[in-house]
C-alpha cells in the first residue's frame, strides 16, 4: 500500500538539518544543509539548540509539492532548509508536472487516507 512504508523525513544535529525521502524502500537525501544556512537573511545556526528556548517549524506546500523547514516564527527569513519537487506550476511541461505530481501524490494529495 502506497504511503504505509513512504514518507519524509527531517533530521538535524547542532549544525545540520536534513530532508530525507523513503520511497519504494529506498532513502535518499532530498536536501541537507549546513550551519549557517545562509538562505537570504537566515545566518544562524540551523540545528537544534537546546540552550535556546525556540520554535521549530515545518510545512508542506500541497500547490507546490514544498517542504520547509525553520526556527524562530514562520516566515520565509527563518526559513533553515526547503525542498520544492515542482520548482513552480507551470514551470515544467504540463506532462511532466502531472508525472511528478501523481508519483508523490501519497504525501500531498489530501484524499489518501494515511497511517
Amino acid at each position: 500500500m502506497a504511503g504505509a512504508d513512504e514518507w519524509i523525513s527531517l533530521t538535524e544535529d547542532d549544525q545540520t538539518a536534513i530532508f530525507r525521502q523513503h520511497h519504494n524502500g529506498k532513502t535518499s537525501v532530498l536536501k541537507s544543509v549546513n550551519t549557517p544556512a545562509g538562505n537570504g537573511n537566515y545566518q544562524q545556526p540551523v540545528g537544534y539548540a537546546p540552550e535556546q528556548k525556540i520554535a521549530y517549524w515545518l510545512s508542506y506546500n500541497r500547490d507546490y509539492l514544498e517542504l520547509k523547514y525553520g526556527k524562530g516564527y514562520v516566515m520565509t527569513k527563518t526559513t533553515c532548509l526547503d525542498y520544492g519537487y515542482i520548482v513552480e506550476p507551470g514551470s515544467l511541461p504540463e506532462t511532466e508536472e502531472k508525472r511528478i505530481r501523481d508519483e508523490y501524490k501519497y504525501l500531498f494529495s489530501p484524499t489518501i487516507r494515511r497511517r
